[in-house]
Parts: structure tokens; C-alpha cells; sequence
């Protein structure tokens, strides 16, 4: 199954679409067609993303692919403020949320998030009983 018609169209003509071809107004516009669909679309995405370029960080999706998109950056987001064309950028979100979409559609959400967990347990930080702040009792 394909992405959704309108964030193929966004992705692939983002002139069409948007206001102004940017990578942030590809991430709003992404944003907002997942809240339309109540998370639904992206839904698994920043795990799938986390385990891809094999990071331990809390940013979200949107960073995690601008970080997969300019891995010799020491700042890509200062990276991306310098650029004049961001349309290979929004092609590169494509290709992720592309990669990401057939792969849950073929094994879908269970295994992402099966793979996420067997990818959390291998990093030092993480401790299954977390958050240890909770008080049940």
C-alpha cells in the first residue's frame, strides 16, 4: 500500500502544496495530516527511525531525519537554516517515510515496536522497570 495520495503529492510536488518549499513546512504539513488521521500515518515512525540510524537521542522524528540526512553535521539544523534548496531534503523525507510505510505495511506495527524493544534492551541507559519516579502504592 502507498502512501496517502495527498502526502505523496505534498512529497513529490511540494511547490504544489505548500506556501513555501521548506523542510519545516513539509514536517507541518506532515504533522497535520497525522493529526487529521488521529496518528495514524506516522504511527511508529521515530522508533523505525531510531533503530535505522541507531541513535539514543529524545528528538523527534523530524530531527531524527534531518540527522539521517546530514550525518557529517555537527548541527543540522543550522545546516538546514543555511540552505537555499531544501527540496532534496523533502525528497529524502520521502524516501524515509516511503521505507518506513512499505515495511509496516509488510510486518507491520508489532514488529517495529518488537524490533524497538530488542533495540532499546542493547543500550546501557535503558532499564525496563523505568520510570522508577512512579509511586503505585
Amino acid at each position: 500500500m502507498d502512501l496517502p495520495y495527498e502526502i505523496e503529492v505534498m512529497l513529490t510536488r511540494p511547490g504544489m502544496c505548500l506556501s513555501e518549499v521548506s523542510y519545516d513546512s513539509a514536517v507541518a504539513y506532515l504533522m497535520g495530516a497525522n493529526m487529521n488521521c488521529h496518528g495514524g500515518i506516522l504511527h511508529g515512525f521515530q522508533e523505525w527511525l531510531m533503530i535505522k540510524i541507531d541513535i539514543s537521542t529524545n528528538l523527534m522524528w523530524s530531527e531524527l531525519v534531518l540527522h539521517f540526512a546530514l550525518p557529517n553535521s555537527a548541527s543540522p539544523r543550522d545546516e538546514l537554516a543555511q540552505l537555499s534548496d531544501h527540496k532534496p531534503l523533502i525528497a529524502f523525507l520521502h524516501q524515509m517515510l516511503k521505507e518506513f510505510w512499505d515495511e509496516r505495511n509488510e510486518k507491520g506495527l508489532r514488529i517495529i515496536y518488537l524490533n524497538y524493544e530488542k533495540w532499546l534492551r542493547k543500550r546501557d541507559w535503558y532499564d525496563p522497570t523505568s520510570p522508577k519516579w512512579f509511586d503505585w502504592e
